[in-house]
């Protein structure tokens, strides 16, 4: 599958052992949700995906 050049570094903080909250913005169909699928897979630790066009968000 391809990977984005942007993947190692996102994979890279995802790694890190301090814990932020990574958040991903861009241009609409960049390819965004892909790479942080990607990421997410090949990650061991537990994660949640949170995307703002939740239903649940709208009108916030």
């Amino acid at each position: 599958m391809f990977k984005r050049p942007m993947y190692d570094k996102l994979l890279k903080r995802l790694l890190e052992p301090r814990r932020f909250l990574q958040v991903l913005v861009g241009a609409r169909q960049t390819g965004k949700t892909t790479l942080v699928r990607q990421a997410l897979d090949d990650i061991p630790a537990a994660s949640h995906y949170a995307t703002a066009d939740e239903p649940l968000l709208k009108g916030l």
